[in-house]
C-alpha cells in the first residue's frame, strides 16, 4: 500500500472520530430528544461511513470493501426510518420538545 493511502485512512479516522465525538457532545448538550437524535442520527452516522471508508483503504480488499460497501447501505436505509420513529414515539408519549420550537407538524394528527 502507498504512503497517500496510509494518510488518507488516517485523515478518514480522524474526521470520522471528530463526527462521532461531536455527536456525542450533542447528546449530552442539546436540550430534547428531537435535538438529541437529530445530532445522533447525523453526525454519528457520517463519523462511522468516514471510519469504515478507512478500512476499506487500509484492507485494501474486494471482499472486505463489499461488506464495508452493505453495511454503509445498511445504515443509509435504515437510519432515517429508525430516527423518524422515535421522534415520532417521543412525541406521542408526551415528550415535551425545546421551548424555542416555531412549527409543530404533527399537532392535530392522531398517533
Amino acid at each position: 500500500m502507498s504512503v497517500a493511502a496510509d494518510w488518507l485512512g488516517i485523515v478518514c479516522i480522524l474526521i470520522g472520530s471528530l463526527f462521532v465525538l461531536l455527536a456525542g457532545i450533542g447528546m449530552i448538550k442539546f436540550p430534547d430528544l428531537f435535538l438529541r437524535m437529530a445530532a445522533i442520527s447525523k453526525a454519528a452516522t457520517l463519523g462511522i461511513i468516514l471510519i469504515f471508508g478507512a478500512a476499506a483503504i487500509h484492507f485494501f480488499d474486494v471482499i472486505v470493501t463489499l461488506k464495508l460497501f452493505l453495511i454503509v447501505v445498511f445504515l443509509f436505509i435504515t437510519l432515517p426510518t429508525a430516527s423518524h420513529l422515535i421522534a415520532r414515539a417521543g412525541y406521542w408519549s408526551g415528550c415535551k420538545p425545546y421551548r424555542n420550537m416555531v412549527r409543530d407538524d404533527w399537532r392535530g394528527q392522531s398517533s
